[in-house]
C-alpha cells in the first residue's frame, strides 16, 4: 500500500509540474502572430543555455516577422521589431505599456534599481536624478572624467613602452575598458578613485563582476527555471555578499558628505538630496526609503560603465577590421586639436561628427542591453494585434537594429548611416540602443560624453591594430547584458 500510495503521489506530482509548465500554452497563438513552436515543457526554448540570444532573436525575426511570440520556459512573450508599433508602445500609448516586470533577485538593494520599479515610484525617484545627466552637469564633472581618461592612457603607453622592442602592446582590450570604465563611473559621480583603479583584478570591480554574473555559467539548471522558477533557489545568479559590500561602501560615502556638509556638484549630491526627503509623505507612500536611493547608486554604475565597455570594446573592433576608417577618425582628431591649439575641449567635442557617427554605428550593431521590455497594464488593440493586461512585450533590439529595410545591408559597420545629412532620414524607433519614450535611459548622454572624451585622447596618441586572435564570441544563455570572451587587440603608438 504504502508503494502504491508513493507512485500516486509521484505521477501526481509529475502531472502538476507538467500541467503547470505548460499553463499558458496556447496563450500567443490567440493573438493570431507567429510562434516559434513550443517544445513539450521548456517553451521555445529548450536550449537556452546553449544558444547566445540576441542571435537567436536575429534569426527569428528573419523567420517570422517584425511580430511574433515566443514562451519563455512558461511566460508566453511577444516580440515587436515594427518601428511603428514601437512608437505606439513606448511613447503614444505609453499608458498601456508603463512599466515592467516585477523582478526579484534575492537583494533588496538590487530589486529597488530604477529599472526595476513600478511606474509611479520609478518617477518619483527618476525626476530629481535628471539634471545631472544634462549636458552642463556632465561638464562640471568632465574634469574627473580628464583624469581618469589621463590614466588610462598613462597605462597604456606603459604597456607599449615594455613592448618597445616589437614595436607594440598586446592587450585585452575588454580587460582595459572594464576597468577604465569602472573608474570613471565612481569619480565622475561620487568623487572615489579606486584602489588599484586600471587594474582587471581590483576589488570594486571583481565585486561588480559577481553582481552582475559576468562570470557565471549556465547550464541545464539555468534554463528549467523558466519553467519552474521555484528552482531558481538552486541556481542564483547574484551574489548577496559583494551587494552588501557595495552597498555598505556608497553609504559610507554618502554619509560622510553629509556629515561634513560637503558638496560637489555630482551624483552623490543629488542621492543626499534624496536621502534627506525619505521621512516625506510623498516617498512614505511609494516606499522609497534609503535602500530605494541607494539602490540607484548600483543602478549608475552598473548599467553605465558595463554599457560604455562594450561599446568602446566593440568600436575599437570595428576600427581594426575597418583601418581605413580608424585612419579616418585620426585625420578627424588631428583638425580638431590644430583647431584648438592642441587641445581637447569638453564643449567642442560635437563638433567630431564622424566619431559621433562611428560610435553610434557600433551602438546599433552591439546594443549593450539585449531586451528593452514592457508590461501591458491594460488591455490594447491596434488594427489586428490584439494584447491582453498582463502581457510581457520584448523590443529585441538587435534584430531591431537589422531591419533591411531601415538599415541596408544591416551586418555592415557604416558610420555614415549617422551622419547628419543621413541621420535624420532615419526612422527615429528604428534605434533602441538607449530605449524611447519617458522610461529610455537616463544616462545616455553621460555615456556617450564619456566614450566621445575618452576616444579623442586615446586616438590622439594611439593606433590599434588586428591580430590573428581578434575576434567575438558571444556568450551563451544570457538574457540582459550582451557578454562575450576577451578580445586581444595591438596597439601602438602615434607617430
Amino acid at each position: 500500500m504504502i508503494l502504491l500510495a508513493f507512485g500516486i503521489a509521484v505521477v501526481f506530482i509529475a502531472i502538476a509540474l507538467i500541467v503547470y509548465a505548460r499553463w499558458n500554452y496556447g496563450t500567443l497563438e490567440k493573438m493570431n502572430i507567429p510562434v516559434v513552436k513550443p517544445s513539450f515543457l521548456l517553451g521555445s526554448t529548450p536550449d537556452l543555455h546553449l544558444k547566445v540570444q540576441h542571435l537567436e532573436d536575429v534569426l527569428r525575426f528573419q523567420k517570422h516577422g517584425k511580430v511574433f511570440g515566443v514562451y519563455e520556459g512558461r511566460k508566453p512573450v511577444v516580440f515587436i521589431c515594427d518601428p511603428d508599433l514601437l512608437r505606439l508602445i513606448m511613447v503614444k500609448d505609453v499608458e498601456y505599456f508603463k512599466d515592467r516586470r516585477a523582478i526579484d533577485l534575492g537583494d533588496e538593494q538590487v530589486n529597488e534599481m530604477m529599472d526595476f520599479l513600478p511606474y509611479d515610484k520609478w518617477k518619483e525617484v527618476r525626476n530629481p536624478m535628471t539634471p545631472f545627466f544634462t549636458l552642463g552637469k556632465i561638464k562640471l564633472v568632465s574634469q574627473s572624467m580628464k583624469e581618469s581618461i589621463t590614466d588610462l592612457c598613462t597605462s597604456i603607453r606603459a604597456d607599449c613602452n615594455f613592448n618597445k622592442d616589437q614595436g607594440f602592446a598586446n592587450i585585452l582590450i575588454d580587460q582595459k575598458f572594464e576597468a577604465f570604465y569602472m573608474d570613471l563611473s565612481f569619480r565622475s559621480a561620487f568623487g572615489i578613485k579606486i584602489d588599484d583603479h586600471l587594474s582587471p583584478t581590483n576589488e570594486v570591480l571583481k565585486m561588480f563582476r559577481e553582481i552582475s554574473g559576468q562570470d557565471a555559467e549556465f547550464d541545464f539548471l539555468y534554463t528549467l527555471t523558466m519553467s519552474f522558477p521555484f528552482l531558481t533557489r538552486f541556481a542564483p545568479t547574484l551574489d548577496t555578499n559583494a551587494t552588501k559590500k557595495i552597498g555598505a561602501t556608497f553609504r559610507n560615502v554618502l554619509s560622510a558628505r553629509r556629515s561634513a556638509g560637503q558638496k560637489n556638484n555630482d551624483f552623490a549630491d543629488i542621492l543626499n538630496e534624496m536621502i534627506a526627503k525619505t521621512s516625506s509623505p510623498q516617498y512614505k507612500k511609494l516606499g522609497i526609503t534609503d535602500t530605494t536611493i541607494v539602490a540607484q547608486a548600483f543602478n549608475f554604475i552598473l548599467a553605465g560603465y558595463d554599457a560604455m565597455k562594450t561599446i568602446s570594446t566593440m568600436l575599437t573592433y570595428y576600427l581594426v577590421k575597418h583601418p581605413e576608417m580608424q585612419e579616418k577618425l585620426h585625420e578627424e582628431i588631428d583638425a580638431f586639436l590644430e583647431r584648438n591649439n592642441g587641445e581637447i575641449i569638453f564643449e567642442k567635442l560635437g563638433e567630431l561628427v564622424y566619431l559621433n557617427a562611428c560610435l553610434y554605428e557600433t551602438m546599433r550593431l552591439v546594443p549593450p542591453f539585449i531586451r528593452p521590455e514592457r508590461i501591458c497594464t491594460k488591455d490594447w488593440e491596434h488594427e489586428n494585434l490584439k494584447i491582453k493586461k498582463g502581457t510581457m512585450i520584448m523590443i529585441p533590439a538587435w534584430a531591431v537594429h537589422r531591419d533591411p529595410e531601415q538599415f541596408p545591408d544591416p551586418e555592415e559597420f557604416k558610420p555614415e548611416r549617422f551622419l547628419p545629412e543621413n541621420k535624420s532620414k532615419m526612422h527615429q524607433y528604428s534605434f533602441m540602443t538607449f530605449g524611447n519614450g519617458p522610461r529610455n535611459c537616463i544616462g545616455m548622454r553621460f555615456a556617450v560624453e564619456a566614450m566621445k572624451y575618452a576616444f579623442v585622447h586615446i586616438l590622439k596618441e594611439f593606433r590599434f591594430e588586428m591580430r590573428h586572435d581578434t575576434v567575438i564570441k558571444y556568450k551563451p544563455g544570457v538574457l540582459f547584458f550582451v557578454q562575450y570572451n576577451h578580445i586581444p587587440i595591438n596597439v601602438t603608438k602615434r607617430a
